[in-house]
Protein backbone atom coordinates (compact mmCIF):
# COMPACT_ATOMS: atom_id res chain seq x y z
CA UNK A 1 0.00 0.00 0.00
CA UNK A 2 2.75 2.73 0.98
CA UNK A 3 4.58 1.77 -2.06
CA UNK A 4 1.85 2.36 -4.19
CA UNK A 5 0.89 5.67 -2.56
CA UNK A 6 4.42 6.70 -3.56
CA UNK A 7 4.34 5.77 -6.88
CA UNK A 8 1.03 7.42 -7.41
CA UNK A 9 2.63 10.89 -5.48
CA UNK A 10 5.48 10.37 -7.80
CA UNK A 11 3.37 10.53 -10.70
CA UNK A 12 1.14 13.37 -10.09
CA UNK A 13 4.43 15.09 -8.73
CA UNK A 14 5.94 14.35 -12.18
CA UNK A 15 2.77 14.80 -14.73
CA UNK A 16 2.20 18.32 -12.83
CA UNK A 17 5.92 19.49 -12.81
CA UNK A 18 6.75 18.90 -16.38
CA UNK A 19 3.13 20.31 -17.54
CA UNK A 20 4.20 23.42 -15.64
CA UNK A 21 7.30 23.64 -17.98
CA UNK A 22 4.80 22.55 -20.90
CA UNK A 23 2.88 25.77 -19.73
CA UNK A 24 5.88 28.61 -20.71
CA UNK A 25 8.49 26.58 -22.10
CA UNK A 26 7.70 25.84 -25.82
CA UNK A 27 6.16 29.88 -26.03
CA UNK A 28 8.79 31.88 -24.47
CA UNK A 29 11.04 32.56 -27.46
CA UNK A 30 7.37 33.62 -29.17
CA UNK A 31 6.74 35.60 -25.88
CA UNK A 32 9.90 37.28 -25.89
CA UNK A 33 9.53 37.84 -29.26
CA UNK A 34 5.93 40.07 -28.87
CA UNK A 35 7.84 42.23 -25.97
CA UNK A 36 9.92 44.06 -28.77
CA UNK A 37 12.65 41.81 -28.72
CA UNK A 38 14.85 40.14 -31.94
CA UNK A 39 16.83 37.30 -32.27
CA UNK A 40 20.05 38.56 -30.39
CA UNK A 41 18.31 39.95 -27.68
CA UNK A 42 16.09 36.98 -27.61
CA UNK A 43 19.55 34.44 -27.23
CA UNK A 44 20.61 36.81 -24.74
CA UNK A 45 17.57 36.47 -22.71
CA UNK A 46 18.03 32.40 -22.92
CA UNK A 47 21.72 32.71 -22.09
CA UNK A 48 20.79 34.73 -18.87
CA UNK A 49 18.28 31.91 -18.21
CA UNK A 50 21.34 29.34 -18.76
CA UNK A 51 23.93 31.58 -16.35
CA UNK A 52 21.13 31.37 -13.77
CA UNK A 53 20.75 27.62 -13.73
CA UNK A 54 24.48 27.58 -13.78
CA UNK A 55 24.70 29.20 -10.41
CA UNK A 56 21.38 28.22 -9.09
CA UNK A 57 22.01 24.84 -9.36
CA UNK A 58 25.19 23.91 -7.78
CA UNK A 59 23.88 26.27 -4.42
CA UNK A 60 20.63 24.56 -4.25
CA UNK A 61 22.14 21.14 -4.89
CA UNK A 62 25.38 21.70 -2.75
CA UNK A 63 22.52 22.97 0.63
CA UNK A 64 20.06 20.65 -0.38
CA UNK A 65 23.19 17.05 0.43
CA UNK A 66 24.82 19.07 3.26
CA UNK A 67 21.48 19.47 5.14
CA UNK A 68 20.07 15.56 3.41
CA UNK A 69 16.46 17.12 3.04
CA UNK A 70 15.54 16.84 -0.21
CA UNK A 71 11.91 17.82 0.12
CA UNK A 72 12.63 20.99 1.78
CA UNK A 73 14.02 21.71 -1.02
CA UNK A 74 11.40 20.77 -3.15
CA UNK A 75 8.63 22.62 -1.95
CA UNK A 76 10.60 25.75 -1.17
CA UNK A 77 11.82 26.18 -5.11
CA UNK A 78 8.08 25.57 -6.42
CA UNK A 79 6.99 27.50 -4.01
CA UNK A 80 8.85 30.46 -4.44
CA UNK A 81 8.23 29.71 -8.40
CA UNK A 82 4.74 29.92 -8.20
CA UNK A 83 4.84 33.45 -7.28
CA UNK A 84 8.38 34.30 -9.18
CA UNK A 85 6.83 34.05 -12.72
CA UNK A 86 4.12 36.93 -12.71
CA UNK A 87 7.60 38.78 -12.66
CA UNK A 88 7.52 38.18 -16.40
CA UNK A 89 4.13 39.35 -17.12
CA UNK A 90 4.75 42.41 -16.31
CA UNK A 91 8.31 42.87 -17.86
CA UNK A 92 7.86 45.32 -20.29
CA UNK A 93 11.41 46.23 -21.04
CA UNK A 94 14.68 44.59 -21.89
CA UNK A 95 16.47 45.43 -18.37
CA UNK A 96 12.92 44.52 -16.48
CA UNK A 97 12.33 41.14 -18.60
CA UNK A 98 16.31 40.57 -17.76
CA UNK A 99 15.30 40.63 -13.96
CA UNK A 100 12.37 38.65 -14.13
CA UNK A 101 14.31 35.77 -16.18
CA UNK A 102 16.93 35.62 -12.86
CA UNK A 103 13.92 35.70 -10.10
CA UNK A 104 12.13 33.12 -11.66
CA UNK A 105 14.76 30.48 -12.81
CA UNK A 106 17.08 31.08 -9.88
CA UNK A 107 14.17 28.72 -8.39
CA UNK A 108 12.71 27.41 -11.22
CA UNK A 109 15.75 25.48 -12.39
CA UNK A 110 16.79 23.60 -9.62
CA UNK A 111 13.22 21.60 -9.53
CA UNK A 112 13.99 19.31 -11.95
CA UNK A 113 17.49 17.79 -10.75
CA UNK A 114 16.57 17.74 -6.89
CA UNK A 115 13.11 15.79 -7.67
CA UNK A 116 15.37 13.40 -9.83
CA UNK A 117 17.35 13.31 -6.69
CA UNK A 118 15.04 12.84 -4.01
CA UNK A 119 12.89 10.11 -6.55
CA UNK A 120 16.45 8.05 -7.40
CA UNK A 121 16.73 7.86 -3.82
CA UNK A 122 13.47 6.50 -2.62
CA UNK A 123 13.59 3.71 -5.86
CA UNK A 124 16.59 2.93 -4.42
CA UNK A 125 14.35 2.04 -1.11
CA UNK A 126 11.72 0.45 -3.11
CA UNK A 127 12.89 -1.84 -6.19
CA UNK A 128 8.90 -1.81 -7.07
CA UNK A 129 9.06 1.56 -8.65
CA UNK A 130 11.31 2.39 -11.98
CA UNK A 131 12.43 5.41 -12.86
CA UNK A 132 11.64 5.60 -16.41
CA UNK A 133 7.69 4.88 -15.66
CA UNK A 134 7.41 7.92 -13.36
CA UNK A 135 9.55 9.68 -15.18
CA UNK A 136 6.82 9.20 -18.27
CA UNK A 137 4.47 10.76 -16.21
CA UNK A 138 6.48 13.73 -16.51
CA UNK A 139 6.47 13.11 -20.75
CA UNK A 140 3.45 12.64 -20.78
CA UNK A 141 1.84 16.13 -18.60
CA UNK A 142 4.29 17.59 -20.97
CA UNK A 143 2.29 16.69 -23.78
CA UNK A 144 -0.96 16.80 -23.01
CA UNK A 145 -0.61 19.95 -20.90
CA UNK A 146 1.63 21.95 -24.31
CA UNK A 147 -0.81 20.76 -26.44
CA UNK A 148 -3.96 22.45 -24.64
CA UNK A 149 -1.58 25.59 -24.11
CA UNK A 150 -1.13 25.99 -27.43
CA UNK A 151 -5.20 25.73 -28.15
CA UNK A 152 -5.89 28.26 -24.70
CA UNK A 153 -2.88 31.00 -25.87
CA UNK A 154 -4.31 30.97 -29.03
CA UNK A 155 -8.02 31.70 -28.00
CA UNK A 156 -7.40 34.13 -24.73
CA UNK A 157 -3.33 35.40 -24.84
CA UNK A 158 -0.44 34.04 -23.98
CA UNK A 159 -0.36 35.87 -20.57
CA UNK A 160 -2.55 32.84 -19.75
CA UNK A 161 0.40 30.48 -19.80
CA UNK A 162 1.68 32.11 -16.74
CA UNK A 163 -1.25 31.53 -14.80
CA UNK A 164 -1.26 27.65 -16.07
CA UNK A 165 2.11 27.30 -14.49
CA UNK A 166 1.25 28.51 -11.08
CA UNK A 167 -1.81 25.99 -10.93
CA UNK A 168 0.67 22.62 -11.66
CA UNK A 169 3.35 23.28 -9.91
CA UNK A 170 1.23 24.26 -6.58
CA UNK A 171 -0.54 21.04 -7.16
CA UNK A 172 2.96 19.48 -7.19
CA UNK A 173 3.79 20.72 -4.22
CA UNK A 174 0.87 19.40 -2.78
CA UNK A 175 2.07 16.02 -3.78
CA UNK A 176 5.38 16.86 -2.50
CA UNK A 177 3.96 17.09 0.96
CA UNK A 178 2.10 14.26 1.07
CA UNK A 179 5.28 12.06 0.70
CA UNK A 180 6.39 10.72 4.15
CA UNK A 181 9.91 9.83 3.19
CA UNK A 182 12.67 12.69 4.37
CA UNK A 183 15.55 11.15 2.63
CA UNK A 184 18.69 9.08 3.18
CA UNK A 185 21.52 10.16 5.59
CA UNK A 186 24.78 9.13 5.99
CA UNK A 187 25.67 11.10 9.09
CA UNK A 188 28.54 12.47 7.05
CA UNK A 189 28.12 16.58 6.32
CA UNK A 190 29.18 17.58 3.01
CA UNK A 191 31.58 20.18 3.03
CA UNK A 192 32.82 22.15 -0.09
CA UNK A 193 36.48 20.58 -0.40
CA UNK A 194 34.06 16.90 -1.08
CA UNK A 195 33.05 18.36 -4.08
CA UNK A 196 36.33 19.51 -5.13
CA UNK A 197 37.43 16.35 -4.48
CA UNK A 198 34.64 15.04 -6.96
CA UNK A 199 35.71 17.75 -9.57
CA UNK A 200 38.90 16.39 -9.34
CA UNK A 201 37.93 12.97 -10.61
CA UNK A 202 39.24 12.60 -14.06
CA UNK A 203 36.43 10.86 -15.15
CA UNK A 204 33.88 12.48 -13.38
CA UNK A 205 35.90 15.87 -14.99
CA UNK A 206 36.16 14.73 -18.52
CA UNK A 207 32.46 13.72 -18.65
CA UNK A 208 31.31 17.64 -17.45
CA UNK A 209 33.43 18.93 -20.09
CA UNK A 210 32.24 16.56 -22.85
CA UNK A 211 28.33 17.67 -21.48
CA UNK A 212 29.31 21.41 -21.68
CA UNK A 213 30.63 20.48 -25.41
CA UNK A 214 27.24 18.75 -26.21
CA UNK A 215 24.94 21.40 -24.56
CA UNK A 216 25.85 23.83 -27.17
CA UNK A 217 23.78 22.44 -29.41
CA UNK A 218 20.79 21.89 -26.81
CA UNK A 219 21.30 25.42 -25.95
CA UNK A 220 21.17 26.77 -29.47
CA UNK A 221 18.42 24.56 -30.19
CA UNK A 222 15.47 25.50 -27.31
CA UNK A 223 16.54 29.19 -28.16
CA UNK A 224 15.54 28.78 -31.56
CA UNK A 225 13.41 25.91 -32.01
CA UNK A 226 10.00 27.68 -31.78
CA UNK A 227 11.20 30.28 -34.19
CA UNK A 228 12.43 27.88 -36.95
CA UNK A 229 8.78 26.41 -37.09
CA UNK A 230 6.91 29.99 -36.95
CA UNK A 231 9.28 31.09 -39.58
CA UNK A 232 8.30 27.79 -41.59
CA UNK A 233 4.79 29.08 -40.86
CA UNK A 234 3.97 27.76 -37.58
CA UNK A 235 1.61 29.40 -34.88
CA UNK A 236 0.75 29.32 -31.38
CA UNK A 237 -1.49 25.91 -31.71
CA UNK A 238 1.77 24.04 -34.05
CA UNK A 239 4.40 25.30 -31.31
CA UNK A 240 1.79 23.62 -28.56
CA UNK A 241 1.26 20.53 -31.01
CA UNK A 242 5.35 20.08 -31.04
CA UNK A 243 5.59 20.11 -27.60
CA UNK A 244 3.18 16.79 -27.70
CA UNK A 245 4.75 15.51 -30.12
CA UNK A 246 8.21 15.72 -28.44
CA UNK A 247 6.65 14.57 -25.11
CA UNK A 248 4.74 11.30 -26.01
CA UNK A 249 7.58 9.73 -28.33
CA UNK A 250 9.50 10.08 -25.08
CA UNK A 251 7.27 6.27 -24.02
CA UNK A 252 8.62 3.58 -25.65
CA UNK A 253 12.64 4.65 -24.66
CA UNK A 254 11.80 5.47 -20.78
CA UNK A 255 9.55 2.52 -20.99
CA UNK A 256 12.54 0.33 -21.75
CA UNK A 257 14.99 2.31 -20.05
CA UNK A 258 16.07 -0.12 -16.84
CA UNK A 259 16.25 -2.98 -19.78
CA UNK A 260 18.10 -0.59 -22.18
CA UNK A 261 20.77 0.25 -19.43
CA UNK A 262 21.18 -3.68 -18.78
CA UNK A 263 21.86 -4.42 -22.16
CA UNK A 264 24.04 -2.20 -23.88
CA UNK A 265 25.50 0.27 -20.55
CA UNK A 266 24.75 3.50 -20.45
CA UNK A 267 27.90 5.06 -22.22
CA UNK A 268 26.84 3.29 -25.38
CA UNK A 269 23.44 4.45 -24.49
CA UNK A 270 24.43 7.84 -24.49
CA UNK A 271 26.90 7.39 -27.55
CA UNK A 272 23.60 6.18 -29.17
CA UNK A 273 21.51 9.10 -28.31
CA UNK A 274 24.23 11.85 -29.77
CA UNK A 275 24.09 10.00 -33.21
CA UNK A 276 20.26 10.52 -33.47
CA UNK A 277 20.90 13.84 -32.59
CA UNK A 278 22.88 14.51 -35.08
CA UNK A 279 20.28 13.18 -37.26
CA UNK A 280 17.69 15.30 -35.88
CA UNK A 281 19.56 18.38 -36.27
CA UNK A 282 20.20 17.78 -39.61
CA UNK A 283 16.81 16.80 -40.57
CA UNK A 284 15.61 20.53 -39.04
CA UNK A 285 17.76 21.82 -41.40
CA UNK A 286 15.88 21.06 -44.14
CA UNK A 287 12.74 20.76 -43.22
CA UNK A 288 11.07 23.47 -45.40
CA UNK A 289 7.41 23.16 -43.38
CA UNK A 290 6.30 23.47 -40.56
CA UNK A 291 4.45 20.08 -40.57
CA UNK A 292 7.73 18.65 -41.60
CA UNK A 293 9.46 20.05 -38.52
CA UNK A 294 7.26 18.72 -36.35
CA UNK A 295 7.53 15.49 -37.87
CA UNK A 296 10.42 15.43 -37.10
CA UNK A 297 10.75 15.96 -33.63
CA UNK A 298 9.14 12.83 -33.36
CA UNK A 299 12.81 11.69 -33.20
CA UNK A 300 12.85 12.89 -29.22
CA UNK A 301 12.35 8.90 -28.51
CA UNK A 302 15.86 8.14 -29.66
CA UNK A 303 17.28 11.06 -28.39
CA UNK A 304 16.74 13.05 -24.82
CA UNK A 305 15.28 9.77 -23.22
CA UNK A 306 18.63 8.09 -24.21
CA UNK A 307 20.64 10.95 -22.95
CA UNK A 308 18.98 10.79 -19.78
CA UNK A 309 18.56 7.88 -18.68
CA UNK A 310 22.78 7.11 -19.68
CA UNK A 311 23.87 10.20 -17.97
CA UNK A 312 21.72 9.88 -14.78
CA UNK A 313 22.96 6.33 -14.21
CA UNK A 314 26.36 6.95 -15.16
CA UNK A 315 26.24 9.50 -12.27
CA UNK A 316 24.56 7.46 -10.21
CA UNK A 317 26.85 4.60 -10.04
CA UNK A 318 29.98 7.02 -10.06
CA UNK A 319 29.22 9.12 -7.44
CA UNK A 320 28.74 8.63 -3.58
CA UNK A 321 25.01 8.61 -1.82
CA UNK A 322 26.07 12.14 -0.55
CA UNK A 323 27.23 13.61 -3.14
CA UNK A 324 24.53 12.45 -5.44
CA UNK A 325 22.44 15.78 -5.89
CA UNK A 326 24.90 18.05 -5.74
CA UNK A 327 26.52 15.73 -8.51
CA UNK A 328 23.28 16.07 -10.97
CA UNK A 329 23.20 19.94 -10.21
CA UNK A 330 26.67 19.78 -11.02
CA UNK A 331 25.45 18.01 -14.43
CA UNK A 332 23.03 20.28 -14.69
CA UNK A 333 25.01 23.68 -14.42
CA UNK A 334 27.38 22.17 -17.03
CA UNK A 335 24.61 21.83 -19.19
CA UNK A 336 23.82 25.78 -18.73
CA UNK A 337 26.86 26.63 -19.35
CA UNK A 338 27.14 24.89 -22.88
CA UNK A 339 23.58 26.48 -23.02
CA UNK A 340 24.68 29.52 -22.28
CA UNK A 341 27.31 29.49 -25.15
CA UNK A 342 24.69 28.20 -27.31
CA UNK A 343 22.50 30.84 -26.64
CA UNK A 344 25.04 33.58 -27.56
CA UNK A 345 26.59 31.92 -29.79
CA UNK A 346 23.70 30.81 -31.71
CA UNK A 347 22.30 34.31 -31.85
CA UNK A 348 25.58 35.82 -33.18
CA UNK A 349 26.17 32.70 -35.81
CA UNK A 350 22.33 33.91 -36.77
CA UNK A 351 23.82 37.39 -38.04
CA UNK A 352 26.30 35.68 -40.65
CA UNK A 353 24.04 32.75 -41.37
CA UNK A 354 20.34 31.30 -41.97
CA UNK A 355 18.61 28.98 -39.30
CA UNK A 356 19.14 26.18 -41.29
CA UNK A 357 22.87 26.80 -41.47
CA UNK A 358 22.74 26.99 -37.58
CA UNK A 359 20.96 23.55 -37.10
CA UNK A 360 23.54 21.64 -39.28
CA UNK A 361 26.11 22.95 -37.14
CA UNK A 362 24.16 21.79 -34.00
CA UNK A 363 24.75 18.19 -36.01
CA UNK A 364 28.62 18.65 -36.27
CA UNK A 365 28.70 19.39 -32.84
CA UNK A 366 26.43 15.92 -31.63
CA UNK A 367 28.74 14.17 -34.03
CA UNK A 368 32.16 15.56 -32.42
CA UNK A 369 30.61 14.45 -29.29
CA UNK A 370 29.71 10.90 -29.41
CA UNK A 371 33.77 10.99 -30.69
CA UNK A 372 34.63 12.62 -27.09
CA UNK A 373 32.12 9.61 -25.89
CA UNK A 374 34.73 6.91 -27.08
CA UNK A 375 36.99 8.55 -25.18
CA UNK A 376 34.85 8.55 -21.92
CA UNK A 377 34.07 4.55 -22.49
CA UNK A 378 38.45 3.96 -22.68
CA UNK A 379 38.55 6.34 -19.74
CA UNK A 380 35.51 4.42 -17.72
CA UNK A 381 37.20 0.76 -18.70
CA UNK A 382 40.22 1.72 -16.52
CA UNK A 383 38.16 2.25 -13.39
CA UNK A 384 36.24 -1.28 -14.26
CA UNK A 385 33.04 -0.29 -14.10
CA UNK A 386 30.20 -1.60 -15.91
CA UNK A 387 28.88 1.31 -17.77
CA UNK A 388 30.08 0.02 -21.33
Amino acid sequence: MIVKQLDRNLKIIYFSMFGSMACFFPFLAVYLQSKGLDLKQIGIMFALWSVTGVVANPIWGFFTDRYSYKKASIMITMGLSAFAIYALVFADSFFAIAVAIVLFFGVQAPINTITDAYTYEIISQNEELHFGKIRFMGSLGYALVSFSMGMVVKMLGINTNFIGYSIAVVIALLCVSRINYKGQTTGAILQVKDVGIQLRDRRFLYYILLIVFLSISFGANNAYMSILINHNGGDFFQLGLVGFVIAMSEFPSLQMGSRLLKCFGDINILLAGLFFYAVRYFLNSVGTTSEMLIAVQAMQSLTYPLFLISTYDFIARTTPQEMRTTALTINAAAMGVGSLIGNVGGGAVLEFVSLSGLYKMLAVICLVSCLFVFGLKRLDAGYGNGGT
